[in-house]
């Protein structure tokens, strides 16, 4: 059993070893019927391709050609012609179509990104690239920076948009920076702050907190969510309630846009806090022509 393995893979690996370039010097040589011309046509020298050729003969353990002027093909030679003519066309067709594929921007490109920036940085980014690329299809979806992550490294997605957190698992992929996002206070218009309010005034009225809260690195915000006895789970929750005049919260400011005329933000006087806006992908997953223009948009923005 162990010599039949053995034969078995010694003779796997012998075929294994017949190159492609093989077979097509082969078919050259034979299709001109001289080893000088056929040299020169693929710019190799005579002694080189003839040097080729035995190998090739020995590996295939017979002689393709009668005599070593390489005008005349065996039985063996004219049966390799024709098998290697078949399939180095049916090999170049499938070489043609998958270039082909990579180089046209058609397609479906799946993106998923943490709410502020799937409302604020993607929208003009998707339609301008949907300008020029109108043929590729875009899907895209929401979700905190955890799932995010999580759906790229389970191939789910093309593109990661995610804050920077300490959790996050990015080994192996390539990144580029989008936005540095400002926190800051996001209150009702009919309770207005002072113009010279800082930080502090987070302990001065009820403060409704919410999971962007949890990794914010400004110390003023680790007291008020000790008092605080709301917490929203969505931007659209937090809003309503703080309409309602039930308190305040802090969020970074992407996260602020697009909301109800009755609320407004405000960048407190003192130290300027940020989060980071980064997207991810796996280099090695984008591959074709639509996948490379988006993500140049996205390291140009």
């Amino acid at each position: 059993m162990g010599r039949l393995y053995y034969s078995i893979n010694e003779r796997l690996e012998r075929y294994m070893a017949i190159k492609l370039e093989m077979l097509r010097y082969f078919v050259e040589v034979a299709k001109t019927g001289n080893l000088s011309q056929a040299a020169e046509r693929l710019g190799r020298s005579p002694s080189a391709l003839s040097m080729m050729l035995k190998q090739f003969e020995e590996h295939l353990g017979a002689p393709l050609f009668e005599t070593d002027r390489k005008s005349n093909l065996t039985l063996l030679g004219e049966f390799v012609l024709k098998e290697s003519l078949r399939d180095l066309e049916q090999l170049d067709r499938t070489f043609a179509s998958i270039q082909q594929f990579a180089h046209t921007p058609s397609g479906l490109i799946r993106i998923a990104a943490v709410p502020s920036a799937s409302t604020s940085i993607l929208p003009p980014l998707i339609a301008r690239f949907q300008s020029d690329y109108s043929k590729v299809s875009i899907e895209l979806s929401d979700a905190d920076s955890l799932t995010v992550m999580a759906d790229l490294t389970a191939q789910k997605i093309d593109f990661g948009i995610v804050s920077n957190h300490t959790d996050l698992n990015t080994r192996g992929f390539d990144s580029c920076e989008l936005a540095q996002d400002r926190y800051g206070i996001l209150y009702r218009k009919a309770d207005p702050f002072p113009a010279h309010a800082g930080w502090a005034c987070l302990m001065d009225r009820p403060f409704i907190s919410n999971r962007l809260c949890d990794s914010s690195p400004i110390p003023e915000l680790k007291l008020a969510l000790k008092g605080s006895k709301l917490r929203a789970r969505n931007t659209s929750s937090l809003a309503a309630l703080i309409e309602e005049g039930l308190g305040m919260t802090v969020l970074p400011e992407l996260a602020c846009q697009n909301l109800s005329d009755t609320l407004d933000f405000i960048i407190p006087k003192g130290p300027t806090y940020t989060r980071k806006i980064l997207a991810y992908w796996a280099p090695e997953k984008i591959a074709y022509v639509g996948q490379r223009a988006f993500l140049e948009l996205l390291q140009k923005y």
